[in-house]
């Protein structure tokens, strides 16, 4: 699965249900604005943290600490997926 297809599930199935408003335009800016463009076309297994960390230290110029923050709830679902997949390799 692309990383766009999963951020828009994420957006639809696990923000907007339980957020207000306010959040979900946040996250949904976030996602279209920065994270799809730069991040969007990867597979959801080739994201690693070097590749997230590159991208937030690139993004660290160009946008605000609150637009960043914006950014780690979309980020850490994938981080967490792969440290389940690597404890099954181990």
């Amino acid at each position: 699965m692309k990383y766009n297809q999963w951020l828009q599930t994420w957006l639809e199935l696990y923000v907007k249900p339980v957020s207000k408003p306010q959040t979900y335009i946040k996250y949904e800016c976030a996602v279209r604005l920065h994270i799809s463009p730069a991040l969007g076309g990867y597979d959801t297994d080739q994201l690693k943290a070097d590749i997230l960390q590159c991208f937030v230290v690139d993004m660290t110029g160009a946008l605000s600490a609150s637009t960043i923050a914006a950014f780690t709830p979309c980020m850490k679902p994938i981080q967490l997926q792969q440290r389940r997949y690597t404890k099954t390799l181990l």
